[in-house]
């Protein structure tokens, strides 16, 4: 995730531009922005139910840390 962010630029400059240059770009642009967002949101989810859990269990605790279960948590 980190790295598709990073090789792409998903503002509104773009979209415009990609819409503007065909119709195969627009697809993709949306495709693309689409996947991430819904990735990010996945993330967001994920971190927050490990978070409720850890905060429950208290030291009883004993689930890997996020990053390890996943390279889009590492910052």
């Amino acid at each position: 995730m980190a790295s598709i962010k990073a090789l792409a630029v998903l503002d509104e400059a773009v979209e415009t531009k990609a819409r503007d240059t065909s119709l195969g770009f627009e697809i993709l642009f949306t495709l693309l922005s689409a996947a991430c967002n819904y990735r990010s949101a996945d993330l967001e989810v994920r971190k927050n139910e490990y978070m409720k859990q850890k905060e429950e269990a208290g030291d009883a605790f004993s689930e890997p840390p996020l990053e390890n279960m996943d390279d889009d948590f590492v910052p």
